[in-house]
């Protein structure tokens, strides 16, 4: 009876994390890339079989058709509920691998139940300055950023460490399959993950001597496996995900800037690992942390700035240290754990608001106009709107005009917004609505007049939509 005390009350501080979380999730807000998500997954769903862009247009091979989007596409075709709508439950779904993945790898690392909320805590607050990119994991991004594939294949990959670790220690062969089958979902999901996991499970490779023909087998498997889902994947080749544009690498190169920011206090986790490697000798966690740091030094070097993703992972096994560490403290007031404690409470603290914007409920408001724009379009129409609702119309299966970023750098346009900017002439307008020859112009009511005044003298035809504050164009009378 004492003995199963122990273990609940041991738990309880990983369950109140748990509850947090959850919590969070409830009065989650849509944001970030939610919509470029739920717009992929509408595609698929209006069109599984000959999908295009949604946003700019006749693009058929895209690193967004993943089989995440696939599956919440055909859950969107067969139920008749929205994309948001699956992308938000999906959510829930992603959370609950993340934090089970958490715990299973860091109960892997010999963390006790209060080391490992300890952990996910710092996870959440472990950085002076958070990176905002999908994949990372700070208190002000966590409940958006679990709707992401990201989130699901971080959780998957902390699984498959997991699993790899545990199985090549064993004799028996149980759970050998799922290692390869999930190896081969985060390829195709988030294609950095599978490079960080890769690297995790090679360095366990390394230092399995005594199974070392099990761990050959099991690794080899899941790294055909991967390249054959991979090579089948209908929707983009592997060079889509092995050599990606230039654009993708431009957007990331941000990831490199202020390190010492993004890294620290996670960095202080350098000390026992090295302290511990001065004792006990270089171990699998201390072999992928340094691969990990090559992969992301080389990004830098080859301007191949997208491969910052993997920091997450390092910030991860840094932090893991910092944790062990924690554990391994005598506890005792005026100790510097104690100490230490109060300090990242303290450090905490600079995110109440970001701990609050947890609990602020979402604008359901904006949802329901778009749901109802939405519905007064044409099938296949293409449409010029605003930035409020370029994000979001194509998660609703309307086709938004846009320039890609190619385009935009050719033509000298930043994008198709420029349309609305009132620091433009007609003539120059004009030249844009030329070159991207929309079927319908939408406008807020409270929109300035220049663009919209502009439709209204060359014959559109612009109209309310009842029941919202928008407005449309045509070239016909109003729809």
């Amino acid at each position: 009876m004492v003995a199963d005390w122990k273990i609940k009350k041991g738990a309880l501080p990983l369950v109140a994390v748990a509850a947090l979380l959850a919590a969070a999730l409830i009065f989650s807000k849509h944001g970030g890339d939610f919509w470029l998500h739920a717009a992929m997954i509408r595609e698929l769903a209006d069109h599984p079989f000959h999908p295009q862009h949604p946003i700019f247009g006749g693009t058929p091979e895209n690193v967004f058709f993943t089989p995440y989007h696939l599956l919440l596409g055909f859950l969107v075709r067969i139920s008749g509920f929205s994309a948001p709508a699956w992308l938000s439950a999906a959510a829930w779904v992603n959370a609950a691998v993340w934090f089970t993945g958490m715990v299973k790898w860091g109960r892997g690392q010999g963390l006790s139940h209060t080391s490992v909320a300890l952990l996910i805590g710092l996870v959440l607050v472990g950085c002076l300055q958070p990176w905002y990119y999908s994949g990372f994991f700070s208190v002000a991004e966590w409940p958006s950023v679990m709707a992401y594939p990201s989130a699901m294949a971080f959780g998957l990959g902390l699984h498959v460490i997991s699993d790899y670790q545990r199985v090549i220690a064993t004799p028996a062969w149980t759970g050998v399959v799922g290692i390869p089958l999930l190896s081969g979902v985060i390829v195709l999901i988030h294609p950095l993950t599978a490079v960080a996991v890769a690297l995790g499970g090679l360095a366990i490779f390394i230092f399995s001597k005594e199974h070392l023909p099990k761990a050959l087998v099991v690794g080899g498997i899941a790294v055909i496996a991967s390249l054959g889902l991979l090579f089948f994947w209908p929707y983009f080749t592997w060079q889509d995900l092995l050599l990606p544009a230039s654009d993708i690498h431009a957007a990331n190169r941000e990831l490199y800037a202020r390190l010492w920011l993004h890294f620290l206090p996670a960095a202080l986790g350098l000390i026992p690992l090295g302290m511990r490697v001065r004792r006990t000798g270089m171990d699998a966690q201390s072999v992928w942390f340094i691969a990990l740091l090559v992969v992301f030094a080389g990004g830098a070097l080859l301007d191949k700035w997208a491969f910052g993703r993997v920091a997450m992972w390092m910030v991860l096994l840094l932090l893991a240290e910092i944790a062990l560490w924690w554990q391994s403290q005598t506890w005792k007031w005026g100790s510097g754990r104690v100490w230490i404690l109060a300090a990242m409470i303290l450090f905490s603290c600079r995110y109440y608001r970001a701990w609050m914007g947890w609990f602020l409920p979402q604008n359901q408001a904006l949802e329901a106009e778009v749901r109802l724009v939405a519905g007064s379009i044409p099938p296949h129409a293409q449409v010029l709107a605003g930035e409020d609702f370029s994000e979001i119309l194509p998660a609703f299966g309307v086709y938004v005009c846009s320039y890609s970023p190619e385009q935009a750098s050719l033509s000298g346009f930043t994008g198709a917004q420029d349309f609305f900017s009132t620091l433009i002439d007609d003539s120059t307008r004009a030249t844009l609505l030329r070159e991207i020859n929309p079927d319908f112009v939408l406008f807020r009511e409270s929109d300035p007049g220049s663009a919209l005044n502009f439709l209204q003298w060359n014959g559109w035809k612009c109209s309310p939509i009842h029941g919202s504050s928008c407005v449309v164009c045509a070239h016909s009378p109003g729809i």
